[in-house]
């Protein structure tokens, strides 16, 4: 099930969702449509879990009704999301994606974190940089190619 929890601030609105964006979704998608309108919101999509397609065409159509009366950003948008965004070119509004929690895992003991990075500030060469664990001080290697993540950011909006 998914949850949306919003915050006004001015004209500003903060949206953070939790739970899947799944077939259960469309029913909290269509209660908080009408909150958002004309409003620059700022999407947290740090608790959205897994995603389907059913869910993730549900969002979509969600975001085309927001589109028109509405600016939108996304911001700590889970790897799934990411993959999803770059399936299709008009695909969830990507260009609008600021930043990314990028699964890592560590070499040596195997241990897994997800820091967060701001897409414009992630070079396709030089991938995420040098990562180190906090447990064991080994290296961790990011589960994600960072080409794929800028690759995103430049699609056109649906």
């Amino acid at each position: 099930m998914l949850t949306a929890y919003t915050k006004k601030s001015g004209k500003s609105m903060h949206v953070t969702l939790k739970g899947n964006l799944d077939e259960g979704c469309a029913k909290t998608l269509l209660e908080v449509l009408p909150k958002l309108f004309d409003n620059d919101i700022i999407f947290d999509m740090g608790g959205v879990g897994t995603i389907n397609s059913i869910g993730f065409r549900q969002w979509l159509q969600f975001l085309r009704s927001l589109s028109e009366k509405s600016s939108f950003e996304f911001a700590n948008c889970p790897a799934p999301y990411v993959e999803y965004a770059g399936l299709l070119a008009e695909t969830a509004f990507a260009s609008r994606i600021a930043s990314v929690l990028v699964p890592f895992r560590c070499t040596t003991c195997a241990h897994e974190d997800t820091p967060l990075f701001e897409v414009d500030a992630i070079e396709p060469g030089d991938g995420f940089g040098e990562t180190i664990c906090p447990k064991c001080n080994g290296l961790m290697e990011a589960q994600v190619d960072a080409r794929d993540i800028v690759a995103v950011k430049g699609r056109p909006e649906g």
